[in-house]
């Protein structure tokens, strides 16, 4: 169904986190053939953006930069991605960032922007604490065992105590992050030295805008597990639908159940299946 776009609902554009990486191309295309279609039909923006191209372009919903596509340059693919849209003259109200790993129910994500009164100051999206070394050490070497362990400690040490090893540094998740027009330009004119510090970009941006712009909404989101832990009643559920749940997050070590899961979701049936116990 489409939904109309007008009175107060803010402009939005939506860009995907992407990579050239042939093992993420099934991510892109069960995207691009479910939800982005669904934001497409609405009349939404959505682009796919990724490093390692030799120059800036646009190439159908795919935004490509010339600029190093690897997980520890995520903050610095942001600011390129966004001064791009700039210079191509994308007009927007708020961007919604998010990435290969999400699923987005296109017709509550349209009544939540519409009710929630998210704005071009907005800072929103699923709230995280950590601490500085920790995500130094993320960045420079995201896949080391060491870093893992290390991840873990402080990990368990937050969500039990609240305590960990150098700054404090509370964020907005980027599996799914609201940033207004007004947030996006302070980003891309800070540069002060937590501009030229290695962070991953949830994290960086999260540091960067402390004190500046505050988040107030409640955001939800539901992540998958192969597991099945994630599973709640019915009612449970449909309760978190009714209250907004339009973000679905897949981010297992099985890639590949991620990427079915993600077509699996566009059918309505299947999804109360994947999400809830019971026949």
């Amino acid at each position: 169904t489409k939904l109309k776009m007008g009175g107060s609902v803010p402009k939005v554009v939506v860009l995907i986190l992407s990579t050239q990486r042939d093992d993420y191309k099934c991510f892109v295309s069960n995207i691009r053939n479910t939800w982005a279609k669904d934001l497409k039909s609405n009349n939404i923006s959505c682009y796919f953006y990724e490093g390692g191209w030799d120059k800036n372009s646009l190439e159908g919903d795919t935004i490509r930069l010339n600029i190093d596509d690897s997980l520890s340059n995520t903050y610095d693919k942001f600011i390129a991605c966004a001064s791009y849209l700039s210079m191509l003259s994308i007009d927007y109200d708020v961007l919604f960032r998010t990435n290969l790993s999400s699923y987005i129910d296109v017709p509550i994500f349209i009544n939540f922007l519409n009710q929630s009164g998210i704005s071009q100051k907005s800072y929103e999206g699923v709230g995280g604490i950590t601490h500085l070394p920790r995500e130094r050490l993320y960045a420079k070497s995201p896949t080391s065992y060491f870093t893992r362990i290390v991840s873990l400690a402080t990990s368990l040490c937050v969500g039990f105590f609240d305590i960990g090893f150098g700054e404090r540094i509370e964020f907005r998740s980027g599996a799914g992050l609201f940033l207004g027009s007004d947030v996006v330009a302070y980003l891309i004119e800070y540069n002060d030295y937590k501009r030229h510090v290695m962070l991953i970009d949830d994290v960086k941006i999260g540091w960067i805008l402390k004190n500046k712009f505050n988040s107030v909404l409640n955001v939800r989101r539901f992540d998958v597990l192969e597991s099945d832990a994630h599973k709640i009643t019915k009612s449970e559920y449909y309760e978190m639908v009714s209250l907004g749940l339009f973000h679905y997050k897949f981010k297992n070590k099985n890639r590949a159940y991620d990427c079915n899961k993600i077509r699996e979701m566009h059918d309505h049936s299947i999804r109360a299946l994947i999400c809830t116990k019971g026949s």
